[in-house]
C-alpha cells in the first residue's frame, strides 16, 4: 500500500504546485500559443480542484534514467467515500478494461500494481466499470495518453539541459487533447553549491503549459529566476480525465489516467 499514497500524492504536488503561477504565462510573441497554454493549466487546475468523492485512477510514475525499463511505479486504483469522507465499499466489482481490481479491506480500496496490464490502458479510450449489488453495472470510457518518456534534450548521465534555446523531445500523442505539462522545481536542500544555496534559499517553481506535439525549446523568461549550476527537480506529465455521473444517479466519479517522468535537470546559461 506504501506506493499507492506515494503515487497519488505525487500527482496531487505536480497539479497544485502551479499555485495560480499559469495566470502569469508571458508569451507577447505569440497570444495564441499562451492562451492555449494557459487552458491547459486551467484544465488540469480546475479538475483536481473539484470534491473528489469518489475516484478510480491508473496512474504510471518512472525516473528519467528509468524511463526505458519495466521499473515503473503503476496504479489501478478506486476510492469511494460516503457523505462523512469515510472510504467505504460501495462497489461489488471494480474493472478497468477487462482488470478486475481486488478490494482491500485494510483500506476499502479496490487496487492493483500489476504493471504488465496496467500498462496496456494508456494510448487508448479505457473502459472504467462499476458493479453494485444489484448487478446494475455503471459504464463509460476516457482516452489516457501513452505513458510519457524523453526522447532527447537531457546528457549522458540523465540530467535535462535547461538553458534558454535548448530543446527537449518527448514521444508525442496526437489523441491527447488535455496537453502536457512540465514542472521545474528548485529546491535549497537539493543544491550542494553553499554559494548558489546562500544566495537563493527559498523554494522556486515555474509551471509550463503545452500542446502535446512532441517537443519544446525553452525560453529565457522560463529560466530568469533559477541560480545558473544550479540542480532542478524536472517533471514531465500528461493526463487524461473526467467526470462522470450516471443517470439516475446523485453521485459524481472522478475518472484519470496519466503518466509522470520525473528527473534531474541542471539550469545553464
Amino acid at each position: 500500500m506504501k506506493n499507492i499514497k506515494f503515487v497519488f500524492s505525487f500527482f496531487l504536488l505536480f497539479l497544485i504546485s502551479c499555485n495560480r503561477e499559469f495566470v502569469q504565462i508571458e508569451q507577447p510573441d505569440n497570444q495564441v500559443v499562451s492562451r492555449k497554454a494557459t487552458d491547459i493549466l486551467l484544465g488540469y487546475y480546475n479538475f483536481i480542484q473539484q470534491q473528489h468523492k469518489n475516484v478510480i485512477s491508473v496512474q504510471s510514475y518512472t525516473t528519467l534514467p528509468a524511463q526505458n525499463t519495466s521499473e515503473r511505479l503503476a496504479l489501478a486504483q478506486a476510492v469511494f467515500k460516503n457523505d462523512n469522507g469515510i472510504a467505504t465499499k460501495s462497489f461489488e466489482e471494480v474493472k478497468i478494461d477487462n482488470l478486475s481490481l481486488p478490494f482491500q479491506n485494510d483500506g476499502d480500496t479496490f487496487v492493483s500494481e500489476d504493471y504488465s496490464q496496467i500498462k496496456s490502458f494508456y494510448g487508448k479510450q479505457t473502459q472504467f466499470s462499476m458493479k453494485n449489488s444489484s448487478n446494475q453495472i455503471l459504464s463509460t470510457n476516457i482516452y489516457i495518453p501513452m505513458e510519457i518518456k524523453l526522447t532527447s534534450g537531457f546528457s549522458p548521465n540523465n540530467a535535462v539541459i535547461l538553458k534558454n534555446g535548448q530543446t527537449i523531445t518527448w514521444n508525442s500523442d496526437s489523441q491527447n487533447t488535455k496537453g502536457v505539462v512540465i514542472v521545474i522545481e528548485y529546491d535549497p536542500d537539493l543544491n550542494t553549491n553553499q554559494n548558489i544555496v546562500s544566495n537563493y534559499p527559498n523554494y522556486i517553481s515555474k509551471v509550463i503549459g503545452l500542446e502535446d506535439n512532441g517537443s519544446y525549446t525553452f525560453k529565457e523568461q522560463d529560466l530568469s529566476s533559477f541560480p545558473v549550476g544550479a540542480s532542478v527537480r524536472f517533471t514531465i506529465g500528461r493526463a487524461g480525465f473526467s467526470l462522470f455521473q450516471p443517470a439516475n444517479s446523485q453521485e459524481t466519479y472522478s475518472l484519470c489516467g496519466y503518466s509522470i517522468l520525473q528527473g534531474k535537470g541542471i539550469v545553464s546559461n
